[in-house]
C-alpha cells in the first residue's frame, strides 16, 4: 500500500501551480498525494492531477489569538480525516498550526519557510506570540528548510529551532527548461521597460516602485514601468485597486492585473523590480534572471541573495524611494548591452544554484528518510 503524503498551503493556488512538479514526482515515486488548502478558484483541478484535496479555510489576517488558536482544532480535524503519513507545510500558519496539530496526532512533518511575514518587520505582543508558537511548533517537526540564511540565522539566535533539524535550501527553485532567454520576445518600441510582478501590497515595496517612477519619468521620455499582480485585500498592507487606477490614470504606470503565465511579460521587460521589505526567496526575481534578465531588489532578507550587486542587478535601500530611482537609473544610463551582460550573468547564477531540481530531489531524500525512521519505529 503506498504511502501518502499531505501538502498543506495557505492557498489552492499556491498548491496548484507552484507544486505541481512536486506533486509529479511522488507520484512517480509510488507516493499517494492529498492536497489540504483553503478552497479558491484553484481547488476543483486537483483532482485533475491525480491529487485528492481537502478543504481547509484560515483567516488570512488572523489577528485574533483565540481565534487562531482554534485553527490547531481545524487542523487536527483534517489531519485525522486524511490520514497522512508524512506532512509537508508551507507558508506561515500550516507551519505553525498544522505542525501543532500534527505533533497532537503524532504525524511527521516537514516545514518550509517561505517567508517570516508582517509581523516580522514589526515588533510588539504579536511578535512574542509568533516566536512562542514557532518554537512550540517546530520542537515537533522532523525538518525545517529555510529559503535563505539570514531567517536561518536569526531562528538558530532566538533557540526558535533545532539547528540539527535545520537547513537551508534555494527557495522553490526554477524550471530552468521553462523559464530560459529563449522565450520569445515581443518588443516593437524602444522604450526601456522596468516591471514589477507580485501581489499588490505595500510590504512589496509597491508604493517605492511607483514613487521611483514618478522622479524619472520626469527626467527620461523613453521609459515605461509596469506592475503586474492582483489586489490582495485579505492582507493588512494591501492596496486598493481603485488607488492602482489613479497610478494608472496618472500615466505613471501601466497595470497588468494578473496572469498565470508571466513569462511572455518577463520577455517584454528590460529591468525587473522587486522593493520588498522581506523575502523567503523572490520567485520572481528567480524567474526573471533565469529568463535573463537584470533585477533590482532591496537589500533585505531573502531578495539579497537573489541577487549578485553589480554582476546579475542591483540593491537599493528597503524603503527609500531615491535609492530604488538611483538604482533604476543607472540600470537605464547603462545601455542594453550591459544590461544584457547583467542578464547573461544571472541565467548562469540560476542553472548553478536555483535549479529546482535541488529541492525537489531535497524533498523527496526528506521524505523517504522520514517515511524509513517511521517504519522502523514500527518494526521495533
Amino acid at each position: 500500500m503506498n504511502k501518502t503524503v499531505a501538502i498543506v498551503y495557505n492557498a489552492s493556488e499556491n498548491a496548484y501551480k507552484i507544486k505541481q512538479k512536486l506533486i509529479f514526482l511522488l507520484k512517480e515515486n509510488n507516493y499517494d498525494v492529498i492536497v489540504i488548502a483553503p478552497f479558491d478558484r484553484y481547488s476543483d483541478k486537483f483532482s485533475e492531477l491525480g491529487v485528492t484535496y481537502f478543504r481547509l479555510d484560515m483567516n488570512r489576517k488572523g489577528e485574533n489569538p483565540i481565534e487562531e488558536l482554534l485553527l490547531i482544532a481545524k487542523f487536527v480535524k483534517v489531519l485525522k480525516l486524511a490520514a497522512p503519513d508524512v506532512i509537508l507545510n508551507f507558508t506561515i500558519k500550516p507551519n505553525l498550526y498544522g505542525s501543532i496539530a500534527a505533533a497532537i496526532l503524532s504525524k511527521p512533518t516537514i516545514c518550509n519557510v517561505t517567508g517570516l511575514g508582517t509581523v516580522f518587520i514589526k515588533s510588539g505582543y504579536s511578535l512574542l506570540f509568533v516566536k512562542l508558537l514557532y518554537k512550540l511548533a517546530f520542537k515537533f517537526s522532523s525538518k525545517i528548510f529555510f529559503q535563505n540564511i539570514d531567517d536561518k540565522n536569526l531562528f538558530d539566535n532566538l533557540k526558535l529551532v533545532c539547528p540539527k533539524k535545520s537547513e537551508l535550501i534555494p527557495g522553490d527553485g526554477v524550471d530552468i527548461d521553462l523559464f530560459s532567454p529563449s522565450f520569445p520576445q515581443s518588443r516593437i518600441d524602444e522604450k526601456v521597460i522596468f516591471l514589477f510582478i507580485g501581489r499588490i501590497l505595500r510590504d512589496k515595496g509597491v508604493i517605492e516602485f511607483v514613487g521611483a517612477a514618478k522622479l524619472l519619468i520626469e527626467k527620461y521620455g523613453n521609459v515605461e514601468f509596469q506592475i503586474l499582480g492582483g489586489v490582495d485585500e485579505g492582507n493588512a498592507t494591501a492596496i486598493s485597486l481603485e488607488e492602482v487606477m489613479q497610478w494608472q490614470s496618472a500615466g505613471i504606470i501601466n497595470y497588468l492585473e494578473y496572469t498565470d503565465d508571466v513569462r511572455p511579460f518577463l520577455a517584454n521587460a528590460d529591468v525587473v523590480v522587486l522593493p520588498s521589505y522581506r523575502e523567503g526567496m523572490p520567485r520572481t526575481i528567480l524567474e526573471a534572471a533565469a529568463m535573463g534578465k537584470p533585477v533590482i531588489v532591496t537589500d533585505v532578507p531573502g531578495c539579497r541573495h537573489a541577487v549578485i550587486h553589480g554582476e546579475t542587478g542591483y540593491l537599493c535601500k528597503v524603503q527609500d524611494i531615491n535609492s530604488l530611482a538611483e538604482a533604476m537609473e543607472k540600470m537605464l544610463n547603462a545601455g542594453s548591452d550591459q544590461r544584457k551582460l547583467l542578464g547573461n550573468n544571472g541565467r548562469k547564477m540560476i542553472v548553478n544554484e536555483f535549479d529546482e531540481k535541488i529541492v525537489l530531489k531535497k524533498y523527496l531524500e526528506t521524505i523517504a528518510a522520514i517515511m524509513q525512521t517511521t517504519d522502523d519505529v514500527k518494526l521495533d
